[in-house]
């Protein structure tokens, strides 16, 4: 994505952002629009759970995990 910022600037109310693990460069940016404004449920962010497992839990089985 060549302008993270710009592409977020669309969704200032809100969104829901599925395969967020294709679009990593999103995550500094949204948590730069959540420091300024924090309001819970503004952002959905869903993915491939072996994304998340993989990166935050590499030496872990994902069958392993409940989240």
């Amino acid at each position: 994505m060549e302008d993270p910022r710009g592409f977020l600037s669309r969704y200032q109310s809100g969104a829901i952002f599925d395969e967020v693990q294709r679009a990593p460069e999103l995550f500094s940016y949204l948590q730069e629009i959540l420091d300024e404004s924090p309001e819970p449920g503004r952002f959905i962010l869903t993915g491939s759970n072996n994304f998340c497992c993989n990166k935050i839990f590499p030496r872990h089985s994902p069958a392993g995990l409940h989240s």
